[in-house]
């Protein structure tokens, strides 16, 4: 076996390390999950260097009602979503 079918071999198996959110549901999920590993992470950074995150002025909570006020025109039932996802 040549050293290049093994490359194209290999690359073919390769599986991707996240799932690709299909639905209005798993993409407003992916898009809470981001902004809560982002806070974690600023707030972190703050608590280790104490230098102020990037955007200081970024209010999450904030960003995330109207993320999940904009995904009601998608067909999102918020009330359910947010009894299923936290």
């Amino acid at each position: 076996m040549s050293k290049g079918k093994f490359n194209e071999e290999k690359k073919i198996r390769k599986k991707p390390k996240y799932q690709i959110p299909k639905t209005p549901q798993e993409v407003l999920k992916r898009i809470m999950n981001d902004f809560s590993s982002h806070n974690r992470r600023s707030k972190e950074w703050y608590d280790a260097n104490k230098e102020m995150p990037k955007y200081p002025h970024v209010d999450y909570e904030e960003m995330r009602r109207i993320v999940q006020t904009n995904f009601r025109y998608l067909g999102v039932n918020l009330k359910q979503w947010m009894k299923d996802n936290t």
